[in-house]
């Protein structure tokens, strides 16, 4: 027993020992806490325009190194460990250490923020955030500061403060002395402002502003006067009359009175039922008030203290509070009440130029389609108690909210940022809405320079407040490409890369020298915005007459991975990618010149990160050219070339979307469609224009392994009279281990468009090739493969004829007509029938007995409606694929059935007999001609 006791002392002494150590230990530790660092290299952006990117000196590694928690105005921040989880407008913080970079989240409501951030074995960093001008700097410290405590001299007796000079926070006592024959009527104190300062049993305390006191004495009651307590006031509604009406403890008390006053001034008493604030009613036992004032002085309001008179009374003093229609009473002498209104503007104006027109009636950045307006601001409130900060939550759409606001003491104010004293030259005027909360802007922009737009707004209640300022800039109109497009005017990423939101949002001008209007983007520079609406363009460059060279050059240089979003590049300008750049256009559109050069890539509609999708909104009106050595990776390309006028001319553009010259690459999917045709007669036929060609390959075409390229002819409309064909081969080749597939427009009243014209070979691993059909019985359907075109042995092949005069089935169509989703391959079907090369390297034909490849059936799906505008006939010189077709070596297509006819070109005309019976034979079992279009609405589109 006593070993075991001994035992037990033994362990309780060591336990004791342990303890001790580490209380010693933990003092020592806070001891010896080091100093954190003494400044910050830089701070930026986190975001496109929110957050904070703090970068710290290279001798803060090992403080760095031992950050373990970021808090901001009190607020423990998460920390995160990837760029996907860090949101630069949440509570939340990331860590780089190979840039020293801490990244914090934007998510106060304030401009500027406190912010703590912890390391173990150093004292606490603090740092001033100021999101307004996204900086960050060492905080001070301060001693704190005294303000000045003033008592007012009263009459009937004296009033004195404990304290002549307080510090924010600390509490002031007043004494109060009434004359002989008077008591204490109110009390109250005001900060510099003249806002009123809660006094509570003689105390209050002391706010960052000089205070000054105020008393009023009145004379006291003579013996015998009754006395009304405030809490037997009842308090009911007339809802029909909007009446408050008040009933107190005694009867009759109400026929007693002689005078009310609210906040010290005189009401008069009215014999008719009150509809305005300065009017009051006794009726029926009850003092009655208006609810709502229709005149210009209020009705009753929250923290309004009620003075009364009465014969034979003492004169009783309360206070009212109205909240959620009801109004209760309670003690009290100081009018006011503890609740505080805090507005905010919320969003951004987009820039404007001087004497653009219709500002908020059309986009600022232009739209061909839509219309939009520029302003994309609101006003927002919060109501909290006073010297709260509000939460994020207690923000509210001033037009959804319960603040009922007073014209008089409420505007929007624009104020030159430059030059204050200027006030508001810009020529706008500020137009809030009641309807939706929005602020939007009135005039036309005078005079270029940057302007601070804010809000004040005055409550029913005579709460006032102004918010933040957001920024107005407007400019010349002659701004340089030069200048505008530098580092120094975009928002630098976590990555390190930037992002450009382009302003002004129209700039014609590139250069100062003429002669050399040349422009190189930043090579760090990974995406450009004309705006963040999709549909709203920023443009660039100038309409120039079709058919002219371009004046305006912007180059991509080697190392640039440039995205355009949300621009209209018009058609001076001509974009070059050169070797190891690469350009991606989303919602973007091109009226002029893409020339990719010997190692650049081009990418449209194309989402490449994770799984990868293809997207809409972006085409090219005017001209993609591939050089040698050039890739075309995923894209969906379409042309509008003869929907979309080139400034205030109508095009008539038959030209090809894509020119290959030299020896192309091509990878993934690329998904292309002409144009419908030009309405007019072409001079060169002296026929109707044809659609637009999609491609022309003048040098070799290589497709990667299991690329597919599929390629549309335009010609999905009854406007186009003749189809255009999909791919010209000008002594061209298409080659490669890919997919090749190519469908010629149809023609409404003559001509079908080849699926291949020209002259040139084919020896892809699969083709599927499909003339265009010539609705028109009188009309001639387009050819698989044009006369002049070789397609290799090696080649599997379905190639199909265009059909005549014959119904087309819209549901179960091969022609790609939504643009808004890629074509259904399973369309496409291709045997493994290549024939094989022929001693001399002829292509091989053998006869293929019986159908072929059935062609699937196609869920039914109402077709699109078309994309067709109204441009004015130009005259140009195409190329009308109804010249160049093969001489019947394909089958005929009918869109009626859902089955098609594999057949081999062979450049042979041996069979030309047999194939003109089959034709023959085919007319003349047309008996009637049916179209059936199921039309859905779908988005327009550039």
């Amino acid at each position: 027993m006593k070993k075991k006791r001994d035992q037990l002392t033994a362990f309780l002494l060591s336990a004791l020992l342990l303890i001790t150590g580490s209380a010693v230990g933990t003092t020592s530790a806070w001891a010896d806490e080091k100093s954190p660092p003494s400044s910050i290299a830089r701070c930026e952006q986190a975001g496109i325009s929110k957050g904070f990117a703090i970068t710290f000196n290279a001798e803060d590694e090992s403080w760095f190194n031992a950050i373990s928690s970021v808090k901001v105005s009190g607020t423990g921040y998460k920390k995160v460990t990837s760029s996907w989880d860090f949101d630069d407008r949440g509570e939340n913080y990331r860590v780089l250490p190979t840039d020293k970079q801490v990244l914090i989240g934007e998510a106060f409501s304030d401009t500027t923020a406190t912010c703590v951030i912890s390391a173990n074995g150093y004292s606490d960093l603090k740092l001033t955030l100021n999101k307004s001008k996204h900086t960050a700097s060492i905080a001070e410290d301060e001693t704190e500061k005294t303000y000045k405590v003033t008592a007012e001299a009263a009459e009937n007796g004296t009033v004195s403060v404990d304290k002549t000079t307080a510090k924010e926070g600390e509490t002031v006592t007043i004494t109060t002395n009434p004359a002989n024959g008077y008591v204490l009527k109110s009390l109250s104190a005001a900060d510099s402002n003249g806002k009123a300062i809660t006094v509570t049993n003689s105390t209050f305390q002391m706010p960052a502003s000089d205070v000054t006191v105020s008393a009023a004495f009145e004379k006291k009651p003579e013996e015998g006067e009754k006395e009304i307590d405030p809490k037997s006031i009842s308090v009911k509604v007339d809802s029909f009359n909007g009446l408050w009406q008040l009933s107190f403890g005694d009867s009759k008390y109400p026929d007693a009175i002689t005078k009310v006053s609210v906040n010290g001034t005189d009401w008069e008493a009215y014999s008719f039922t009150p509809s305005t604030g300065g009017k009051y009613r006794v009726r029926d036992g009850a003092l009655e008030f208006a609810q709502k004032s229709y005149s210009q002085t209020a009705a009753l309001k929250s923290g309004d203290v009620i003075s009364i008179t009465a014969k034979e009374y003492k004169n009783l003093t309360f206070k009212v509070s109205i909240d959620n229609g009801k109004l209760t009473v309670s003690q009290g002498t100081n009018p006011g009440d503890d609740m505080q209104l805090h507005v905010r503007l919320v969003g951004s104006f987009e820039s404007a130029l001087v004497n653009q027109k219709g500002y908020d009636a059309i986009s600022g950045a232009s739209t061909n389609v839509t219309q939009n307006k520029n302003s994309n601001a609101s006003v927002e409130v919060a109501l909290v108690k006073t010297g709260t900060n509000p939460a994020d939550s207690d923000w509210k759409l001033l037009s959804e909210s319960d603040i009922r606001v007073q014209s008089k003491g409420s505007s929007v104010n624009i104020v030159n940022h430059d030059d204050p004293a200027k006030g508001n030259d810009s020529g706008m005027a500020g137009v809030y809405s009641v309807h939706d909360g929005s602020v939007t802007l009135a005039g036309t922009p005078a005079k270029a320079g940057t302007y601070d737009i804010s809000v004040t707004i005055t409550d029913e209640l005579g709460r006032k407040a102004t918010g933040n300022a957001l920024t107005f800039r407007i400019f010349s109109g002659e701004e340089m490409l030069e200048n505008q497009l530098v580092l120094a005017n975009c928002t630098k990423t976590s990555d390190g890369k930037y992002m450009y939101d382009m302003e002004p949002w129209a700039i014609k001008n590139f250069t100062l020298d003429p002669n050399n209007e040349t422009v190189v983007v930043p090579e760090d520079l990974k995406a450009w915005y004309g705006s963040h609406t999709s549909g709203t363009y920023g443009k660039l460059g100038y309409a120039i007459p079709e058919g002219t060279m371009q004046t305006q050059t912007l180059i991509l240089p080697k190392g640039c991975n440039l995205t355009l979003v949300n621009m209209d590049i018009l058609s001076s300008v001509k974009i070059l990618v050169q070797d190891g750049a690469k350009l991606t256009l989303r919602d973007s559109v091109v009226q002029g010149a893409v020339e990719v050069e010997n190692g650049g890539t081009f990418s449209m509609n194309y989402n490449d990160y994770g799984g990868g999708e293809f997207l809409n909104g972006a085409s090219i009106n005017g001209k993609l050219i591939l050089k040698d050595e050039s890739t075309l990776e995923n894209a969906k390309i379409y042309s509008n070339t003869n929907n979309i006028a080139n400034g205030s001319e109508a095009r008539r553009n038959t030209d090809p979307v894509v020119v290959v010259n030299g020896n192309v690459t091509l990878k993934g999917k690329v998904f292309l469609r002409g144009d419908e045709a030009p309405t007019g007669t072409d001079p060169a036929t002296g026929k109707s224009y044809t659609g637009q060609t999609g491609m022309q390959v003048n040098g070799t075409l290589n497709l990667d392994k299991d690329a597919v390229l599929a390629v549309y002819g335009g010609g999905k409309d009854a406007t186009t009279s003749n189809g255009g064909s999909a791919i010209i081969l000008n002594g061209g080749t298409i080659t490669g281990e890919g997919k090749l597939i190519a469908v010629g427009g149809d023609g409404h009243f003559g001509e079908g468009g080849n699926a291949v014209s020209g002259n040139g070979t084919i020896s892809v691993t699969d083709a599927y090739l499909e003339g265009g059909a010539s609705v028109s019985k009188s009309g001639t359907p387009g050819k698989a493969l044009g006369d002049g075109i070789k397609l290799a042995g090696t080649t599997n092949r379905n190639l199909i004829d265009g059909s005549i005069g014959s119904g087309i089935d819209y549901d179960n169509d091969t022609y790609w007509r939504d643009i808004l989703s890629v074509p259904n391959l399973d369309l496409y079907p291709v045997e493994k029938n290549a024939p094989g090369e022929q001693p001399g390297g002829d292509t091989e034909n053998p006869e293929k007995p019986g159908n072929g490849t059935d062609k699937p059936e196609k869920p039914s799906t109402p077709a699109k409606p078309s994309d067709s505008g109204s441009a004015t006939p130009k005259p140009q010189g195409p190329v009308n694929p109804g010249d160049n077709g093969s001489s019947g070596t394909g089958n005929h297509k009918n869109k009626n059935k859902n089955s098609k006819q594999s057949s081999v070109e062979t450049g042979d005309e041996s069979h030309t007999i047999l194939w003109a019976t089959v034709m023959l034979a085919a007319l003349a079992g047309v008996g009637t001609i049916t179209l059936r279009r199921r039309q859905k609405k779908q988005r327009p589109s550039h």
